[in-house]
């Protein structure tokens, strides 16, 4: 078989970048983070050569960073793209170092803005909200997920999703392509939770007093039998999730497919109205 030659090879770390990666959504840029605690930034425009003449030479052509950001002191685990940017420089990041950093290639290679000890382990997870700009949550291996708003940095999280839950290392977040509110969130434990940020610190007093989770939390997927080393939100197909688990010695991973109930998250009238049908109906039947 012949050698298989990249179109592109994006250059500039100096040790292995595993984790962190993400496509900037208006403009075609590339961001990654790595071990050698660097941040960078490519733009596919900065390409001089075609990519044919690359392939003919038998190589990828070999592209350098337009931006290298400097300020964490440990291991990149997960970087993300303000859903604003159109030039491919404004993002964000999170490490072993326990810090949230925030980047704009217009300022230089520093931080703009710090979030130092935002946990009390290492971050694995930071996910910015596509539809509010404005609400950014980062995921941990002590198990904790912080919800930050961007204009009270300073202030801290100005929420703890799941606070009292036994959540685990945390691996993986993504936001609901359809809701501003719903986001997911997976890892050790083999569990995947779906979460309302909208209800968090609501507690209903209506609700028995032996009902110990967190009110926002919406749904749990129990499905898998290891842990759940990726999973996507199907943006064509509303509520619809992929989830990957490594089960190792109990036969090799399991890809699952589901979709949560729309008894859940459907508040429609017409929803509402056609659910009031079914119930009316079903006790018009006990009574006759």
């Amino acid at each position: 078989a012949k050698a298989s030659v990249p179109d592109l090879v994006l250059a500039g770390h100096t040790d292995m970048a595993e984790y962190a990666l993400a496509w900037c959504q208006h403009c075609p840029a590339v961001l990654s983070g790595g071990s050698d605690s660097q941040v960078l930034v490519w733009s596919l425009e900065d390409q001089v050569t075609t990519l044919a003449e690359s392939r003919a030479k038998g190589r990828g052509k070999q592209l350098q960073p337009r931006h290298t950001f400097r300020g964490h002191t440990a291991p990149v685990e997960d970087v993300d793209y303000d859903p604003r940017s159109a030039t491919g420089s404004e993002c964000c990041s999170v490490g072993d170092d326990r810090s949230l950093l925030f980047w704009d290639g217009r300022s230089g290679s520093s931080p703009t803005l710090a979030v130092k000890e935002a946990h009390g382990d290492d971050i694995n997870c930071v996910i910015w909200n596509p539809h509010d700009a404005n609400v950014i949550c980062t995921g941990a291996s002590d198990g904790t997920i912080n919800l930050y708003d961007l204009r009270r940095l300073g202030a801290g999280p100005s929420q703890k999703i799941g606070e009292g839950m036994d959540l685990g290392n945390i691996t993986n977040m993504q936001w609901c392509p359809h809701s501003a509110t719903h986001f997911a969130s997976a890892g050790d434990t083999g569990a995947l939770y779906v979460w309302d940020v909208s209800r968090a610190g609501a507690r209903d007093a209506a609700v028995e007093s032996w009902d110990t989770y967190p009110p926002e939390l919406m749904f749990t997927h129990r499905g898998h039998r290891a842990p759940i080393v990726d999973f996507h939100w199907n943006s064509h197909s509303d509520w619809t999730i992929a989830s990957m688990s490594d089960d190792g010695s109990m036969g090799g991973g399991t890809l699952q497919m589901w979709r949560v109930s729309d008894l859940l998250y459907d508040t429609s009238p017409g929803f509402l109205a056609k659910i009031s049908k079914v119930l009316e109906a079903e006790q018009g039947k006990k009574n006759g």
